[in-house]
């Protein structure tokens, strides 16, 4: 379906979005979409950012014309996808991965538009004489160091440049097929099995990457590649968390596959700090949701990644696809961050536990080989009520819920109370006495369960003994 966007009616939404913003999301139920629109005919901020609404996945046609009537400067381009189009009439997808530039000048104006390899505008010079440099902050891409701008496209004294980078980070193994290939980092490479019966690809993990035979994806970071037989091709989002490739940031990987017959609309992540009600699945429209939607995907390997620095327990990539049957939202696993808090309490008259390098209360468990690396921070709540603590954050993939084995390990001086069952000896030599905490052998058991929700405990029952 194809929509005319005329001016009237674009400064009507752009006067209508204050008030938009304040209405909760209908998005789910109404099949709009919004797409944004900025407009710059100066080096400072866009005279006009605005978003509009529409049938989810449409196309709408701008006339570049009916800009002028609020500038004093005359349509030059529209800028999107880092491609430029100088036609004065443009149609483009109803999506909020939809973001358009548009470039406002004057007849004898030059204009320099430099662009990320994200489609993120980095800065826009103006001049009446030349082409001016780059003004803005030097662009950073994880494990990738920034050479320059190359020109890529120039009409109608308008000139893009797309920002290049080199690769910084060390070379990346992919086994495939238990065959170790070295890649570059950032290397676009091409994976391929003549595997009878073929359907899909999994992961060291067991997720399925793509049903493609031969297929294009990045090396970012070491993973195994496994052909398999057993699946059933549908749309599909594969989600890897690939943090580390970016300092202080949680970075995600999706890559998507569409089978023929699908359009891609619009694309990102949903993040959620809470299970309440269901949000440790997020989905687009859930309360307490948010949406972070992309601009930008491979135009090869149909991947986007998203670098954060805010931190959700709960991530997962979505897409907004189209077909004959009509629109449908399409998720990924989700990648969990689950802290779970280890607590007990303990009649303890030594003074404060935390003060001393060995004394005290020690975590151990399947995860830390059960040895004395995760030693109990102590809290005094009463007198000789002592409170050992410790927090430790899981993060997996999906529903391959960690379970684990722990037992309370309990260290005192050397000459204290034999006859409670204080063994002499300890991990710490034998000026010291131990004992585990509870009767009998069996250890403590721990399944983190994504939907029990982001902050979790694991207690000493079922010994008791508080």
């Amino acid at each position: 379906m194809r929509h005319k966007l005329s001016l009237t009616s674009l400064i009507l939404v752009w006067m209508m979005t204050l008030v938009l913003a304040l209405i909760p999301s209908i998005y789910a139920e109404s099949n709009h979409g919004t797409i944004q629109v900025l407009v710059y005919e100066n080096e400072e901020a866009p005279i006009v950012t605005t978003e509009f609404s529409d049938e989810l996945g449409s196309l709408l046609s701008i006339t570049g014309s009916d800009l002028v009537d609020i500038t004093e400067s005359e349509f030059g381009a529209f800028i999107f996808d880092n491609q430029m189009f100088t036609t004065p009439t443009k149609e483009f997808v109803v999506s909020e991965s939809t973001k358009v530039h548009v470039v406002m000048k004057k007849s004898k104006e030059f204009v320099a538009v430099y662009m990320d390899s994200n489609g993120y505008l980095l800065d826009i010079r103006y001049d009446e004489e030349l082409y001016l440099e780059f003004a803005g902050v030097e662009p950073t891409k994880p494990g990738l160091d920034f050479v320059e701008f190359i020109e890529i496209t120039e009409n109608n004294q308008i000139k893009v440049f797309e920002a290049t980078y080199a690769v910084s980070n060390p070379n990346v193994t992919i086994k495939i097929e238990d065959i170790e290939y070295i890649f570059s980092y950032n290397e676009l490479i091409t994976v391929t099995t003549d595997l009878a019966d073929f359907t899909h690809w999994e992961d060291e993990l067991g997720q399925i990457v793509s049903f493609e035979q031969t297929f294009k994806m990045t090396a970012l970071e070491d993973m195994e590649l496994t052909p398999k037989t057993d699946g059933n091709i549908t749309p599909h989002l594969y989600l890897r968390d690939v943090t580390g490739i970016r300092e202080n940031a949680e970075s995600f990987l999706a890559r998507l596959t569409l089978p023929s017959g699908y359009e891609l609309i619009e694309w990102g992540f949903l993040g959620s700090n809470t299970a309440e009600y269901g949000q440790h699945l997020p989905k687009i429209g859930d309360a307490q949701v948010t949406k972070m939607t992309l601009s930008k995907i491979h135009s090869v390997s149909k991947e986007f990644l998203l670098s954060l620095s805010s931190d959700f327990a709960y991530v997962r990539a979505y897409a907004i696809v189209k077909s004959d049957e009509g629109l449908e939202s399409i998720y990924s696993v989700v990648r969990n961050k689950i802290k779970t808090t280890f607590e007990l309490k303990y009649t303890w008259g030594l003074g404060n536990p935390s003060n001393d390098g060995v004394l005290g209360a020690y975590l151990k468990a399947d995860f830390n080989d059960w040895g004395t690396s995760h030693k109990m921070h102590s809290e005094n709540r009463g007198e000789n009520e002592t409170w050992f603590l410790y927090t430790e954050t899981f993060t997996f993939i999906g529903n391959d819920n960690p379970s684990f084995g722990f037992k309370f390990y309990m260290v005192v001086p050397g000459n204290w109370n034999p006859n409670d069952g204080w063994q002499e000896g300890s991990d710490f030599g034998g000026d010291y006495r131990h004992k585990w905490y509870g009767s009998g052998d069996a250890n403590l058991t721990k399944v983190i369960i994504p939907a029990d929700g982001p902050n979790q405990y694991a207690l000493p029952t079922p010994y008791g003994g508080y």
